[in-house]
């Protein structure tokens, strides 16, 4: 488990989210969450958390993760739900490119391979992903 701080852009409060990835989940098997990560400083990508570890040099800490990039985010013109694809990609990262963690719905038989982003979960969520542009 590892904690990401934020400022909310609702209020400018402080808030801090819990990520985690772990093997076991109360017996039900694997949960990896998900989090929304900016590397460039223009765009937010979701990206599901494979590990979470530290890596040591010396006196020094670096917590990252290893994760799996999906898709670019987009907004169906219709609904307004946010989706991504999954991706194919992986990377090794530091937890400080971590904005925030995000609730993902599985794809189902409406949306075959596209995750569905909850941007409703709460109002900072909803500001961060307000710029997501329809398709």
């Amino acid at each position: 488990m590892a904690y990401i701080p934020y400022v909310s852009l609702l209020d400018n409060s402080d808030g801090v989210d819990r990520i985690r990835a772990t093997t076991t989940w109360f017996g039900r098997g694997e949960r990896n969450d998900f989090v929304l990560i900016n590397f460039d400083n223009k765009s937010l990508r979701c990206a599901q958390i494979i590990r979470l570890f530290t890596i040591l040099d010396d006196d020094d800490e670096y917590p990252s993760a290893f994760i799996r990039l999906h898709h670019p985010m987009t907004r169906r013109k219709a609904t307004r739900l946010i989706t991504c694809k999954e991706g194919d990609e992986y990377r090794f990262i530091p937890l400080s490119s971590i904005i925030r963690s995000v609730h993902v719905h599985p794809p189902d038989v409406n949306y075959e391979d596209r995750y569905i982003i909850n941007d409703t979960i709460d109002a900072d969520t909803y500001l961060r992903l307000d710029t997501i542009k329809s398709n």
